[in-house]
């Protein structure tokens, strides 16, 4: 979320190229970074069984840091990079956009209609 915060509010970011910030980042609105997959070394947090390993994208350190100056020197770039960001957040990532799409997949996750969802969140004016 604070990705897509900051993106929302017009900065540039920089982000792993690898990872859940590709969904709503790509390389006009943010600046992305040659990433891997990594185990994180700590154990995971009490939220039950994991579905799978516990890992993390470990950014290019290399390449962060070559990105890092970049932005550093190319500020308007940067800024430009940034409006664009908010424009396609605000474009594709408001309320009014994800909700739907928030209802039907639990809807379809719980056995509910959709259209029992919709009224749903009429009513709750959410």
């Amino acid at each position: 979320m604070p990705i897509l915060e900051a993106m929302a509010c017009g900065k540039p970011v920089i982000t792993t190229a690898l990872g859940p910030s590709r969904d709503f980042c790509a390389p006009g609105t943010a600046y992305l970074v040659s990433a891997s997959e990594a185990a994180v070394p700590e154990d995971p947090p009490p939220l039950g069984e994991m579905a799978g390993e516990f890992t993390w994208f470990e950014p290019d350190l290399s390449e962060l840091a070559q990105t890092m100056l970049h932005v550093s020197q190319h500020r308007e770039e940067a800024a430009e990079r940034g409006r664009r960001a908010a424009a396609a957040v605000l474009r594709t990532l408001t309320w009014e956009h994800v909700l739907p799409m928030y209802l039907e997949r639990v809807a379809h996750l719980s056995g509910v209609d959709p259209a029992d969802m919709t009224s749903l969140s009429a009513t709750t004016g959410e």
